[in-house]
């Protein structure tokens, strides 16, 4: 997941600098072309598994096969029944629909919010976009410490890995609502 926020925080502040610098058009043509840039690079540069890679030498290919574990030739069936009955399935699909509802609502009226109630300061894009990327910042800072966090306590045996995830997927849902809520009962643009 931090990748997603590193790409978000990266994507709003640059975008941000593009538009002051070029016009608003501009973003969707550098970010449209550097995804194509990157799809190339993927492409020429990625395979499927290290046998059909086509640049690494034939001693790393071997080195590579001989760490991966050993796979089965027969998949096993897939238990359809068992996941849809299950209560932890349901309650990890609607945490992550929340959260996912949550990430793409802030990301896509926190802009448009920031300079309707901030006008005065964000008088730049640049500034938008800043602004706009420190929530997924303390996002990506906080993901990173919840990791660190929660693999100390489970190596050591503190608390069980059920329950540190439990108290984790919650703080990580109740710290963003509650930002929200501050903002909308005590942020005003009087």
């Amino acid at each position: 997941m931090a990748g997603s926020q590193v790409g978000t925080i990266v994507g709003f502040f640059v975008s941000g600098i593009i538009v002051d610098a070029l016009g608003w058009e501009s973003v969707f043509y550098i970010e449209g072309g550097s995804c194509f840039v990157w799809l190339l690079l993927w492409i020429l540069l990625a395979a499927d598994t290290p046998s059909t890679h086509p640049s690494i030498s034939p001693a790393e290919r071997d080195y590579i096969a001989a760490g991966l574990p050993a796979t089965k030739s027969v998949s096993l069936p897939v238990p359809w029944k068992a996941i849809w009955t299950s209560f932890p399935f349901w309650a990890i699909l609607f945490s992550n629909t929340a959260n996912n509802w949550g990430f793409y609502l802030l990301m896509t009226e926190l802009p448009k919010y920031l300079s309707e109630i901030f006008p005065d300061y964000m008088d730049s894009a640049g500034k938008t976009g800043l602004w706009t990327a420190i929530p997924y910042a303390s996002m990506w800072a906080s993901s990173i410490l919840f990791s660190l966090a929660s693999d100390f306590l489970i190596r050591r045996k503190i608390i069980s890995t059920a329950i540190v995830r439990k108290i984790f997927n919650t703080i990580s849902h109740l710290g963003p609502a509650l930002c929200l809520l501050i903002i909308v009962i005590f942020v005003t643009n009087e």
